[in-house]
């Protein structure tokens, strides 16, 4: 349960946050590359500032608006396009998974 914890600064490189409920959690600057987020719950998560989510997934998870996965989905296509080996997806592809589902 990570509900309000602020994250800035963190590394989170290939953390594994599958089904966390981090409502309210703000990332700040942290990297996120090749983190699971998978089912994490996101309700009112800062996600804004992120430094990197180069092969982040995050397919399941709820709470995101529409605003804020369109945002994510403006990033550029190295992070968006990289492969999650463990999860075998692409960053991409899991946050278009939650628009489907808006």
């Amino acid at each position: 349960i990570l509900d309000g914890v602020s994250m800035a600064g963190s590394d989170l490189r290939a953390a594994n946050l599958r089904g966390a409920m981090c409502r309210g959690t703000r990332f700040g600057t942290c990297e996120m590359q090749m983190a699971d987020m998978r089912g994490c719950d996101l309700e009112q998560a800062s996600l804004d500032t992120v430094e990197s989510i180069k092969g982040a997934d995050f397919s399941f998870c709820t709470g995101l608006v529409q605003g804020q996965i369109e945002a994510l989905l403006a990033r550029n296509a190295d992070e968006l396009d990289c492969w999650n080996p463990l999860t075998r997806t692409t960053t991409r592809k899991s946050l278009e998974s939650l628009l489907a589902g808006n």
